[in-house]
């Protein structure tokens, strides 16, 4: 999949957008002043290393990085080569993405690439952006796992097929997924923004390509491409996760290190650096969009320096203090004065000079002259109301606490260096946060004059100046001197990685009815990544009476966003640095049927991060000017749903399942587009308080879950203050719902200028997740369309014919009453979709027929018990199952249950499963999308 939008150092993680040039072979540099922290094996030559992280390389070019943690029992492996859109020659356009799909197709080694990552439990996919191209995959953490994939990525660096009929039915893949992008307004004004800014430099280009060269390239000239870049020494290997960096050295070089370094002094197989620089640009540009939506958007966009340049951190730190809500300057200007719903700042970071970005979403009867206006205003009013050293402070105490989370893991840090690969050098991403953290006031009204002028803004109408006003973009500085005084940071504390077994998880948890008020609470105590606290406490409100009422269920919305725009004592701005300071993170959610409180601290913080929780949940302020902004984004989200059709085939099949003597506002009846925003514009800020005075607080339902180093006398005095006094007046009853088997039908919906439609549909029928067909049946949905590459519905419609980019199949059932339902969804152009419905019959109606092999039963067994093993040795995962089996009354013994009849089922079982529960003749079909009725 393509990335179209890049972004700078994000506020917690970093998620700078990649972008990089064809480059030529840079030889290893291995520093003197460090020493490798393995044994190497022959062939191999270490690098450098820097918190925590280590790079090598083969004798061929590869370069290796590994970050090794024990904190869960998961690897990632990504391969990345430094190959994007940027590479594209004359008739190339979306070539590097083509390829991208095309290394899926198979090897002579391996015919089934999506079908062995599934039997593999691997959480697999592939990126492609202007600079680099990344395949990777997370799984779990064994030898046998990890031979396979380095074996699997070696084989297809070099020996993937390329077939002319691959590349036929691939091609309408691509072009359904080019066709949903071009459903996106923002999507189609940002790639025009993008293009018209750049008339030079390939860094303009859209990822995805020109349809007309997608679909007119030959495979040989694929192939030619594939051979030049897809080689070892333009390649980087990064693996992160729970393994021995010797055995993985080992295996690495087994594997990628059998590959011959090509010789590049033959025709074509050069790799030309980039040597375009765009010319300083001479005047204001437009560029419109016109095609059908519900919402303006404005993008102002300025040429500024690549992501090592000292004024990109400049750049950064305007856009966070521009972006802030709702204190920031662009917000207030824009969304403050009801001019718009949304507004920010985005700095791309590429290894070459970029865009800055000012968008501005507006409701459907915005101005866009007026906030246009606006929005200039703010730039222009930089001159004489400067950014503040208190502004710029405020910023690093926030990302200060979140660099040391990330520092806290080396595998999420290795994440993030892969933008940094086109860079040159992985460790530019500590050069960025460092030059980030050292930003001034000063530095940033500098690069806001330097580079904040009309001439050189891509967005408004021409207007002629009166002398030239010409911005010179520096050109990226020299990593390798900009290294000669970094000075790494030393690498943090592991986690703890568990015994995944359930009777092992189940024999480290306590459950009790813990404090006075009765919550059911489960504590799992072990270490984890960060040395950091997980709680999450759910308490379940209302009855049939309350949920009666639409006002409440859509008021109740609203309340926990209104919580968090500011409590006594306690401004939105003063939480954020408070939670900062204690590198602590809190989220509030919930409605009118429950509420949920969420955070994670180190132990020693955790009682002064839930005092945060109690000020905010019980002393709101009720601020009636963000009322009025929450309301008008959620309209205005409403109304774009009005041509789009994932929504409205979502609305239109959900009104088919509701009961027949369904009104409006029952709790049964499923609202109309048009209903919606009906009742939407009715709420008062009055409906949300009655809410929250009338629902919200400790009921008779109510459930704790902790993980991590923890000490439960803090855990519950802490957990009785937030809650002394605060009790639902309402008691809690479990809600009940009807089983709706309507009859079946297709329903087609015409969505004005859509090149990309959707397929849902769904039935109905009686079923448990308890029962003895549920697991059965879920492995025969599994196998019907269970994954979007290698399923039957997807070798079929993707694989085969090339019709849909994303299709499935799934099923789910109550574990409360017997209400269960299968479901369907894909997506294709207008003029394939019903052939894809047509597929999704065949394949099914074979299912029914023919059954399912033992080889396809035992791939999704394995698929799904590595699965399982995975997200239970991940801590939010964990905690996740704590509250959900305090809720049912459940524990991991009930798992371990439900684990052994998913290994039991059979191939017969599975049928019988099938054929008992699912009916072709009774599916509810929607298609959305531009049919030209």
């Amino acid at each position: 999949m393509p990335n179209l939008r890049t972004l700078t150092l994000a506020l917690l993680l970093l998620a700078p957008a990649p972008m990089a040039f064809a480059q030529t072979d840079v030889p290893a540099q291995v520093s003197s002043a460090q020493t490798a922290p393995v044994k190497l094996p022959a062939g191999v030559t270490f690098v450098n290393s820097a918190e925590g992280i280590s790079e090598y390389r083969l004798a061929n070019g590869l370069r290796v990085l590994l970050a090794p943690t024990a904190s869960n029992a998961l690897m990632t492996l990504h391969v990345t080569y430094l190959v994007g859109s940027v590479d594209e020659g004359l008739g190339e356009g979306g070539m590097a993405h083509l390829l991208e799909h095309m290394l899926f197709k198979g090897t002579p080694q391996h015919p089934d690439i999506p079908g062995d990552l599934r039997t593999r439990g691997a959480n697999a996919n592939a990126d492609t952006h202007p600079e680099y191209t990344d395949y990777h995959a997370t799984f779990n953490a064994t030898k046998d796992n990890l031979d396979f994939l380095t074996s699997l990525e070696a084989d297809r660096m070099v020996n993937s097929f390329i077939k002319p009929e691959d590349l036929a039915s691939e091609l309408k893949v691509v072009i359904n997924e080019f066709d949903n992008g071009e459903n996106n307004p923002g999507n189609l004004l940002y790639k025009a923004t993008q293009q018209a800014a750049f008339e030079f430099h390939p860094i303009g280009r859209s990822v995805i390509g020109n349809r007309s060269e997608v679909i007119n390239v030959p495979a040989s000239r694929l192939k030619t491409f594939y051979a030049r870049y897809y080689q070892p020494d333009n390649a980087v290997v990064t693996l992160s996760g729970n393994f021995e960096p010797e055995d993985a050295l080992q295996r690495i070089q087994a594997t990628f290190g059998q590959i011959p370094r090509p010789d590049r002094s033959q025709p074509g197989q050069a790799l030309i650096a980039d040597y375009t620089v765009e010319p300083p640009q001479n005047g204001e540009k437009k560029v419109s969009v016109r095609r059908v939506g519900a919402a303006p958007i404005i993008i102002d966009s300025y040429h500024t320096p690549a992501a090592n340049s000292p004024d990109n951190a400049a750049l950064s730190m305007l856009s966070y203090v521009l972006s802030e809500q709702p204190d920031g300057r662009l917000y207030k200007a824009l969304v403050g004065s009801t001019l718009a719903v949304g507004a920010g700042m985005s700095v791309d970071s590429y290894s070459v000079p970029g865009l800055s970005s000012l968008v501005v979403n507006l409701a459907p009867d915005g101005s866009i002259a007026a906030a246009r206006a606006a929005l200039q205003g703010v730039v222009n009013k930089l001159s004489t109301n400067p950014i503040t050293d208190a502004d710029v402070e405020r910023i690093h105490t926030q990302l200060i606490a979140g660099f040391d989370r990330l520092a806290a893991d080396p595998a999420a840090t290795a994440e993030n260096l892969i933008p940094e690969l086109p860079s040159g050098d992985w460790r530019s991403f500590f050069l960025q946060r460092d030059a980030l953290l050292a930003v001034t006031a000063a530095d940033v009204n500098r690069v806001a004059q330097t580079y904040f002028k009309p001439s050189n803004l891509t967005a408004g109408t021409f207007y002629p100046t009166p002398a030239p006003q010409t911005v010179t973009v520096p050109a990226a500085p020299d990593i390798t001197a900009a290294l000669n005084n970094f000075k790494p940071r030393a690498a943090q504390a592991q986690g703890e990685n568990l015994n995944t077994d359930p009777a092992a998880l189940e024999a480290r948890v306590v459950r009790v009815t813990t404090l006075p008020s009765g919550i059911k609470a489960a504590y799992l105590r072990k270490a984890v990544q960060g040395n950091r606290v997980l709680l999450s406490l759910n308490v379940d409100l209302g009855n049939e009476t309350t949920e009666a009422s639409v006002r409440n269920r859509d008021a109740g919305g609203y309340v926990a966003a209104m919580l968090l725009r500011g409590s006594k004592g306690l401004s939105v701005q003063q939480r954020r640095e408070a939670l900062a300071k204690l590198s602590a993170t809190l989220n509030i959610g919930g409605g009118s049927s429950g509420l949920s409180i969420s955070m994670s601290a180190p132990p020693e913080n955790l009682a002064a991060t839930l005092e945060i929780a109690r000020t905010v949940l019980r002393e709101p302020l009720w601020p009636q000017s963000d009322f009025e902004d929450l309301k008008r984004g959620r309209l205005t989200g409403l109304e774009e749903g009005r041509s789009d059709p994932n929504s409205l085939a979502s609305i239109a099949l959900g009104r088919a399942f509701m009961p027949a003597d369904a009104k409006r506002g029952d709790r049964q009846y499923y609202r109309s587009l048009d209903e919606r925003i009906e009742d939407q514009k009715a709420l008062t800020l009055n409906d949300v308080k009655a809410v929250y005075s009338g629902l919200w607080g400790l009921s008779n339902s109510a459930q704790l879950a902790v993980v991590g180093p923890l000490d439960r006398s803090v855990v519950e005095s802490s957990i009785a203050r937030l809650l002394d006094g605060f009790k639902s007046p309402v008691g809690y009853e479990r809600l009940t719902n009807p089983l709706v088997t309507p009859a079946a039908q297709t329903l087609n919906l015409n969505v004005p200028d859509k090149t990309g439609a959707v397929l849902l549909a769904s039935q109905n029928f009686a079923l448990k997740d308890t029962d003895p067909d549920y697991a059965p049946l879920l492995i025969a949905v599994q196998i019907l369309g269970g994954d979007s590459l290698s399923s039957r519905l997807a070798t079929r419609v993707r694989q085969k014919e090339g019709l849909s980019y994303s299709s499935g199949a799934s099923v789910s059932a109550s574990s409360e009453q017997a209400l269960g339902s299968f479901d369907v969804s894909a997506t294709a152009s207008p003029a394939d979709i019903d052939k894809v419905q047509t597929a999704l019959q065949e394949e099914l109606a074979r299912a029914l027929s023919d059954g399912f092999t033992a080889d396809e039963v035992s791939r999704v067994q394995a698929a799904i018990q590595q699965a399982t093993a995975a997200n239970r040795s991940d801590d939010s995962n964990l905690l996740g199952d704590l509250l959900s089996q305090t809720y049912l009354g459940q524990t991991f013994a009930d798992s371990a249950e439900q684990d052994a009849e998913l290994q039991a089922v059979t191939p017969a079982s599975a049928l019988a499963a099938l054929r008992k529960y699912v009916d072709p003749a009774k599916l509810v079909v929607v298609k959305a999308g531009s049919f030209g009725k």
